[in-house]
């Protein structure tokens, strides 16, 4: 009898863990996989530790809405994580309870970062510590989102967007999007935490995927209903196709708006000299915005 007590109270221990239950509404059971920074506030920070021990030494803080993957669940309210590119990340762990989880959650937790302009060139490495190869050079005075901070003047440089989060086709997909570790001297001008107004995210259950959007995009412009006024008819021969527009570049992206908490898909079209931006609503049904400009 006593075994099976112990069953059962192993069982309703590792109910959360084993993914049973959690619902697409459910952002507060820890999980495997995508996750993000909660803080109580959005001045606050989300430590990463470098032990499984909330009393342990801090090797990053992180700002509320960055992106991080558990890649593990352990006991006494701790996860383990990785945050960053494939090329710079770091690892670590954090307090469960300090994080939202799964695909929702991008859109219902604010996304801050601080902006950081510096005076002199900086390396930007693959890890926060001198002797870390590095990736790319920051020029002078040119700015940079951060998404996190640790010791010592380090800081984690943030995307543009996450890698689920945007589709670029053609010779756009060459649009740099770089991330990595910079240690910022004194003579950096640092700014604020701020609240990203609108932001790119991941699509949710019920929403098309990148290659449907592109897809219905395509649709809509070859589509003459929904051109009354005759503006795409002006524009080049290339995009009166569908072999014309999937020769162009594009960018495909969904974008959240914070303020009205709605999402649209944003697919732009870029010739040599027109560009062409189609935004639908998330599941594809309505066509929000046609708007022709310059390449």
């Amino acid at each position: 009898m006593n075994g099976w007590k112990g069953l059962v109270m192993a069982f309703l221990l590792l109910w959360p863990c084993c993914g049973l239950g959690i619902t697409a509404n459910d952002v507060t059971t820890p999980r495997l996989g995508m996750a993000v920074a909660a803080p109580q506030g959005i001045e606050e920070t989300v430590p990463l530790y470098s032990d499984a021990d909330e009393y342990g030494d801090v090797r990053m803080r992180y700002y509320s809405g960055t992106r991080v993957c558990v890649t593990d669940l352990l006991c006494g309210g701790m996860v383990a994580v990785t945050v960053g590119a494939e090329e710079a990340e770091v690892s670590g762990y954090m307090r469960a309870s300090d994080l939202r989880y799964g695909t929702l959650a991008v859109r219902k937790v604010p996304r801050c970062v601080v902006q950081m302009r510096a005076a002199d060139s900086i390396p930007v490495r693959a890890a926060p510590k001198p002797g870390a190869p590095v990736l790319w050079t920051l020029k002078p005075q040119e700015i940079c989102q951060v998404m996190g901070i640790g010791d010592k003047k380090w800081v984690q440089i943030a995307p543009l967007w996450y890698e689920d989060e945007m589709v670029l086709l053609g010779s756009a997909d060459g649009q740099e999007n770089l991330q990595g570790f910079a240690q910022i001297p004194k003579t950096a001008q640092e700014g604020q935490i701020q609240a990203l107004d609108d932001f790119f995210v991941p699509p949710c259950e019920g929403e098309l995927d990148f290659g449907q959007a592109y897809a219905r995009a395509i649709e809509v412009v070859l589509d003459g209903g929904y051109d009354p006024n005759g503006m795409l008819m002006r524009l080049p021969d290339v995009y009166h196709s569908e072999k014309g527009l999937r020769g162009l570049r594009a960018q495909i992206g969904l974008c959240y708006r914070v303020q009205s908490a709605e999402a649209y898909w944003s697919v732009c079209f870029d010739g040599a000299t027109e560009s062409l931006q189609i935004c639908l609503s998330p599941d594809g049904e309505r066509v929000l915005l046609i708007m022709p400009g310059q390449g």
